[in-house]
């Protein structure tokens, strides 16, 4: 199931349309002189998770308490579950306006290691 949790695992009361996982490796890529390459991984992948949530105005002003304060939120998605930091959230009204469907919030979810 389709679903986004707040710190203490409660269900945010919306529905999720997109989620979309960005997360890339780092990777240097270069030509040496004799004409070989030299391919090195660096780290672990940054993780990050864009998400499209369509919700009330009373969950939109929970989501933004719950960036403000750094909480660690939970995304499940087609049966993979993402927990990280909000960041990057974008509002928008819905028109036309759908009960309890007023906002629609777009964010990127920054993915904590091993998720």
């Amino acid at each position: 199931m389709n679903a986004f949790y707040d710190k203490n695992g409660n269900s945010y009361t919306g529905i999720i349309a997109e989620a979309v996982d960005d997360s890339e490796d780092m990777v240097i890529r270069e030509k040496m002189l004799d004409g070989s390459y030299a391919v090195q991984k660096v780290g672990d992948p940054s993780g990050t998770l864009s998400v499209v949530f369509c919700c009330s105005r009373d969950t939109r002003r929970l989501i933004q308490a719950a960036s403000a304060d750094a909480d660690l939120v939970t995304v499940s998605w087609r049966g993979v579950t993402y927990a990280g930091y909000l960041s990057d959230i974008k509002y928008e009204d819905l028109w036309p306006k759908v009960l309890n469907r007023q906002n629609k919030v777009k964010f990127t979810l920054l993915l904590e290691a091993g998720t």
